[in-house]
């Protein structure tokens, strides 16, 4: 252990920038200085007593101060390496994030953050390990890179604003949520009090199913450029469905709202899990086979009518689907819209099972673009109930036959029908009768036989 001759104004003043930190008036033994120093958590006991440095000098071992040095270093979290005359400045250069203030605290490994107005980094509910905090500016963020949390944004999956952040105004909470990609749902969102501007608040949020609110809410936002860009699984408490071009009017739990009220939410959902095998099966319960390996997976709104490709949870492997099974639990599930639900898919073949477990009302542009299909098995399905039909099963280039059930029966009426079979160039009925390109509507989704011309085979 070495020793060295020190001046008693370097102990000084360390002593000094302790009680400055500390707001105390100890006295310290320079070997209890380190463990002073490691202490200190930024509230203050009283007044700091700043002392006088004395001139002398005097014999002290070097641990005292490789130890300060590392103390030091425990509070800023730096690897910097300090001279003893360095080190009161760095003590006195040490913060903490103490009082009330907006964070955004990081917890649950990464996966979670939390909005709130506390004393000091905690969680309202005192649960879960912080890995980090950050206060919010109450002047906004030019661009999402200015964002605190930007660095973790892919990881977020959920988001909660406590009751206490709405103590706080934020005029301007553009690019706040933008580019959480894993992100699934935010609770609390009215808890973000004075809301004028939110330009790409949650764009690029591909994951995001829902955004909570405590209360009916619909804030007097001016300006909200792409707010909900690329969200295509978002779904209001009023079945709207996010679009590209959605602006500030969106911002409502009401009628045309992407947000949800927890006491007003008319959406229902089901489960998918597409398995390795090539396997998607779709329930209303989240029943999962364990013994097989998933490869997708997510909920879907049923009552929702989804507008565009990237909404099923299956989307990105939509191409390795061999078979899709319709659980007995769906047969349960009313208003089911089945708009693109497997639009575009490049399967050469799918096989289907459990069609009488579904009654959809709506199939827009269900297989539209799916060019590698050449036989479509829909034996079990009931159309009686499905009034829209616009492209249902357009763009099937290789399509050559339809199978449906003997009591295949359309409903009396339709709400929409246009385009049904769009340049399905190769389809031709049971009967012989073939395509037709002035002949496209749901008025051919019949069984082809010598009293009506369609496009469908009984099977």
């Amino acid at each position: 252990m070495g020793m060295g001759i020190i001046a008693e104004s370097v102990l000084g003043d360390i002593a000094n920038a302790i009680r400055e930190q500390s707001g105390g008036s100890a006295s310290y033994k320079p070997a209890d200085m380190a463990a002073a120093v490691t202490a200190l958590d930024g509230t203050k006991s009283g007044d700091a007593a700043t002392l006088t440095l004395k001139s002398g000098s005097g014999v002290v071992s070097d641990s005292v101060f490789s130890d300060i040095a590392a103390a030091i270093r425990g509070q800023n979290g730096l690897s910097t390496k300090y001279k003893p005359g360095e080190m009161a400045q760095a003590i006195r250069d040490l913060t903490w994030d103490v009082g009330l203030k907006p964070r955004a605290i990081l917890y649950n490994r990464g996966r979670s953050i939390e909005f709130n107005y506390l004393d000091g980094p905690q969680l309202s509910s005192g649960e879960g390990e912080i890995l980090a905090s950050w206060e919010v500016s109450t002047d906004g963020y030019a661009s999402d890179s200015d964002l605190p949390w930007h660095d973790v944004r892919e990881q977020i999956i959920f988001v909660g604003v406590d009751s206490s952040f709405s103590e706080v105004t934020f005029t301007d909470i553009s690019h706040w949520f933008q580019g959480m990609t894993a992100l699934m749902n935010v609770t609390g969102f009215d808890n973000i009090s004075g809301v004028a501007k939110a330009n790409q608040t949650f764009s690029g949020d591909s994951e995001l199913r829902s955004i909570w609110c405590d209360a009916a809410y619909a804030p007097s936002i001016s300006a909200a450029s792409i707010p909900f860009y690329g969200c295509r699984k978002l779904v209001g408490g009023h079945l709207t469905v996010a679009k590209d071009t959605m602006g500030k009017s969106a911002f409502t739990t009401g009628t045309n709202g992407l947000l949800v009220c927890n006491t007003d939410d008319q959406r229902s959902w089901a489960f998918a899990y597409l398995y390795s095998d090539g396997s998607l099966v779709v329930n209303r319960y989240g029943v999962i086979d364990a013994s097989r390996t998933v490869t997708a997976s997510g909920t879907l709104c049923t009552n929702a009518r989804y507008n565009g490709l990237g909404s099923m949870p299956w989307h990105e492997l939509r191409d390795t689907i061999t078979s899709v099974t319709f659980a007995s639990d769906m047969s349960g599930v009313s208003g089911l819209s089945m708009d693109y639900w497997f639009y575009n898919t490049k399967s050469s073949a799918i096989a289907f099972d459990g069609w009488s477990n579904v009654h959809p009302v709506s199939i827009e542009y269900l297989f539209n673009g799916s060019v590698n299909l050449q036989t479509l098995d829909l034996r079990g399905l009931d159309p009686s109930t499905i009034l829209r039909w616009n492209y249902a099963f357009s763009g099937m280039s290789s399509l050559t036959t339809i199978l449906a059930s003997s009591s295949w029966t359309l409903p009396t009426a339709f709400t929409t029908k246009s385009n049904t079979f769009y340049a399905d160039s190769k389809l031709v009925g049971g009967n012989g009768t073939v395509f037709s390109s002035s002949k496209t509507s749901a008025d051919y989704a019949v069984i082809d036989n010598e009293s009506h011309a369609g496009y469908l085979t009984a099977g």
